[in-house]
């Protein structure tokens, strides 16, 4: 999709082999870099950022479909707040891959963005632009430590608020997601790409927080995963404590209310009935991940 405006230039930064792309070889100035060697996205968008000359340095990855007015909305914003250091958007409410999986997945980060502070404490690359100026300062996306997609744009995030840069997050910045989402890739990528090193990040950096999913009714939701597989386990044992996981079901749909009710209007009752034993495996594996993290954590900081 054409930009209008167009950005000042556009950088095509290929982690490994420079590719070929039709859609892209005819856009006047386009710059194709490549790592030769695969060493992750943060590396890529690192050697992007420093061959470019702009003021602005806006990061789109290479599964997402940028509305006509992104360059637009995204000068407007820093225009109109020179305090702003840092921003980024979400995905829009129609993702393009059709699967029930990918609708979930893709919906679930716009509603996770929606509903966040506009003050926000992470940063996040999907469509994110910094200025240049702080994005140097700040060291850039750590790739000796992130080889791997995962949460290299948090991190950075991190590391700009810690220096006392401003990071905005706009809602009505939203990007079409094309990403086809699978039961093991989505559970892989939640366990060992994003809630493993969210652990470490979050007890390494004590003071900060994870404004975008660490609320008390994660937390409590969490809890209460960990109670209702138990019981439903135990039921098939001992009959009366089943009895025991209907409150606490009911509970967890209580905390998670407003998300189904927001699957609701977009899906309907039967893709929002499907959504929940998704969403409680996405609590359990947080949780699984969280308790792990944090048992290597403090047996690492035990044995130095």
């Amino acid at each position: 999709m054409q930009l209008s405006p167009p950005p000042a230039e556009v950088i095509l930064a290929s982690d490994g082999k420079t590719v070929s792309i039709a859609e892209v070889e005819d856009t006047i100035g386009l710059i194709q870099l490549a790592t030769e060697v695969q060493s992750g996205p943060a590396v890529a968008r690192n050697l992007g950022a420093e061959h470019a000359s702009g003021a602005i340095l806006c990061f789109i990855d290479s599964d997402v479909i940028a509305p006509t007015g992104l360059v637009a909305q995204i000068r407007q914003v820093f225009m109109d707040n020179p305090e702003v250091d840092a921003l980024f958007g979400s995905y829009d409410d129609a993702p393009f891959i059709p699967t029930f999986l990918s609708q979930y997945r893709n919906l679930l980060h716009h509603y996770v963005h929606q509903k966040g502070r506009e003050e926000a404490f992470t940063f996040w690359s999907g469509c994110g632009a910094i200025r240049r100026e702080a994005f140097f300062k700040a060291g850039g996306f750590d790739g000796s430590r992130f080889p791997h997609p995962s949460i290299e744009d948090i991190e950075l995030g991190y590391r700009l608020k810690r220096a006392g840069y401003s990071m905005r997050l706009c809602k009505d910045i939203q990007v079409k997601h094309l990403k086809k989402w699978g039961a093991y890739s989505m559970i892989k990528t939640d366990f060992l790409y994003r809630a493993l090193p969210w652990t470490e990040l979050l007890l390494n950096e004590k003071g900060f927080t994870n404004d975008l999913n660490i609320k008390v009714s994660d937390r409590l939701s969490v809890v209460a995963v960990f109670l209702l597989i138990p019981l439903l386990f135990g039921s098939l044992w001992v009959s009366n404590i089943g009895f025991l996981s209907i409150p606490v079901f009911f509970a967890f749909l209580i905390l998670n209310v407003d998300l189904y009710q927001f699957f609701y209007q977009q899906k309907g009752w039967w893709f929002t009935l499907r959504v929940i034993p998704w969403h409680i495996t996405f609590y359990l594996i947080s949780g699984l991940a969280f308790a792990l993290g944090t048992t290597k954590y403090y047996l690492k900081n035990i044995r130095s």
